[in-house]
């Protein structure tokens, strides 16, 4: 449900307004692991790395 909130927060950053449920359980899968190797960073930020990972990936720039 998190990753759900998380997900459309960062891709309406980005002004895509659908949810793309594959990409968000590899977004999931991908914070879980971060948080494990990263257990003193924020949940907030590890979702943001991502994201970050993700977009660059992608080709996906936010817009201003």
């Amino acid at each position: 449900m998190l990753t759900t909130w998380y997900s459309g927060w960062y891709n309406g950053l980005a002004r895509h307004h659908l949810l793309n449920v594959k990409r968000a359980k590899e977004a999931e899968h991908e914070v879980i692991q971060y948080c494990k190797v990263n257990p003193d960073k924020r949940v907030i930020e590890a979702i943001a790395v991502a994201f970050k990972d993700m977009r660059a990936k992608l080709g996906i720039a936010l817009k201003p």
